[in-house]
């Protein structure tokens, strides 16, 4: 957001429904940010000539029409969308279902953090929730990774005078379903939206949308 302020694109404004993350964003320079549903945005018809939707509010759920709807409406016609949706890719699917991260189909962010904030007790915790008795040398390497990886965001947190612990494990406690590429089409169709173009990055699948 920040490289788009600078870079002299015009306003940026972005919306969260949890308080954490906008509090957290505020300290980006020149983005105006608002406590706002994803379903019922705070903006007028054609707002936008770009709107960018993160990782972790959609999943390729047909339910989830009305957000898109609501990008639909404020997207004004020429203006693109980008959708980041979470798709494992299927290594990640295996070893992250293994450790229980990825139950039913779904990441399990709750465990994530729960992993994150208690290193010394991951063969107890993947042994609650897989039944297995102890950790590969493969599952653990991955679930350091995920430490060094919540590692900064962590720090970020207490510098504000946030217990990271606490705020991840709210603002993760959903878990996030997988997107089915093949149905990515229809989905956003119902919305009033075209696919453009789509494609996969490690476990993010990318999805560039316009008016229909």
């Amino acid at each position: 957001m920040e490289a788009l302020v600078a870079a002299g694109r015009g306003p940026v404004e972005a919306v969260d429904a949890s308080p954490e993350m906008i509090e957290a964003a505020r300290a980006r320079r020149g983005v105006q940010v608002r406590l706002a549903d994803a379903a019922a945005l705070p903006y007028d018809r054609d707002a936008f000539g770009a709107v960018v939707v993160a990782t972790g509010v959609l999943s390729g759920d047909p339910s989830e029409t009305p957000i898109l709807a609501e990008l639909r409406r404020v997207l004004r016609r020429g203006g693109r969308g980008l959708i980041a949706l979470y798709h494992p890719t299927p290594w990640q699917r295996r070893t992250l279902g293994r450790v229980g991260v990825l139950a039913d189909g779904a990441l399990r962010r709750d465990r994530m953090v729960a992993l994150w904030a208690q290193p010394d007790a991951w063969p107890v915790l993947v042994a609650r929730w897989t039944g297995r008795r102890k950790l590969s040398g493969a599952d653990r390497r991955l679930l350091e990774a995920l430490s060094q990886e919540m590692g900064p965001l962590a720090a970020a947190l207490r510098a504000r005078g946030q217990d990271p612990v606490d705020t991840l494990t709210r603002a993760f406690a959903a878990p996030v379903p997988a997107c089915d590429p093949d149905t990515l089409g229809a989905w956003v169709a119902a919305a009033g939206l075209r696919l453009v173009d789509q494609q996969a990055e490690d476990e993010v699948h990318l999805a560039i949308v316009e008016p229909a």
